[in-house]
Parts: structure tokens; sequence; C-alpha cells
């Protein structure tokens, strides 16, 4: 039981950063230089192409979003938390609804985590900052 919530909260973190984003559409003449760029923005995001196809423009943006606010994500006290503002975010090119959704899913998360403390139930949290990093070091974009 305790293995199971363990992974569902990675699942959920796993998703949160990896699992949700979209792109915006590119008219690009040739489909060669389609079929490249779409394989290349799944890439990016840690897809397959398979999976990448399954997503929605949305969940594409979500996805990109997500991936580039997990390097400012904290863990403190049990706790994951944003280190970068809203304005900030949207510097970086993240829309003020999906700085908000990732701290929505941030939410639900902590909130599970709380009440997995308050029951008793051990679970162990990780950083997601070095899990990022080593994803990014793997990706290969021709």
């Amino acid at each position: 039981m305790k293995k199971i919530k363990f992974q569902l909260i990675s699942a959920f973190f796993f998703s949160l950063l990896f699992l949700s984003c979209s792109q915006k559409e590119q008219n690009i003449s040739s489909t060669a230089s389609s079929e490249k760029n779409s394989i290349c923005t799944a890439s990016e995001l840690g897809l397959s192409e398979a999976d990448f196809s399954e997503l929605t423009p949305k969940q594409r943006e979500q996805r990109a979003a997500n991936i580039k606010l997990s390097e400012f994500v904290s863990l403190k006290d049990s706790v994951y938390s944003l280190t970068i503002s809203q304005k900030e975010a949207e510097a970086m090119g993240i829309s003020e609804e999906m700085y908000k959704n990732a701290l929505n899913e941030m939410k639900v998360a902590n909130e599970a985590i709380a009440k997995c403390n308050k029951e008793g139930k051990p679970i162990t949290l990780t950083d997601v900052k070095p899990s990022i990093q080593e994803s990014k070091k793997k990706q290969h974009c021709f």
C-alpha cells in the first residue's frame, strides 16, 4: 500500500513535469521538414512521436511550461513550491494560464502529501531538479 501511494505521487509529479504540454502550430511547407520538426518537438518534451501526436495543442503547451517551470521547483518540509514568480515565468514565455495550472497541480500534490503525512503513511519525496537536468542531457534533436 505504501509503495502504491509513493508510486502514485511520483507518477503525479512525473506527469506534472513531463506529461502535459503544447506547442503552437507552425506552417512548414515540406513534409520532411514537418516530420523532423514534430520529432524534435516530441524529443524536447520527452515523448515518443506516437505519444506526442495524441496530445492536444493545449496539453503540449502545458507540458512545455511544466518542463520549463520544473527547474524552479523547490522541496522544503514535504512541500513543493515554485521559486519563480508569474511575471518571471511570463518573461520566459509561459502564459498566466499555464503558470496557474502548474501551481494548481502542485497544490493538489501537496495536499496528497499532507494527507499521507497526517495519516502517518510514509512517503519518499524527491527533488525533481536532478531528474530534469538528466533528462535534458539525454535529449538529442537534430
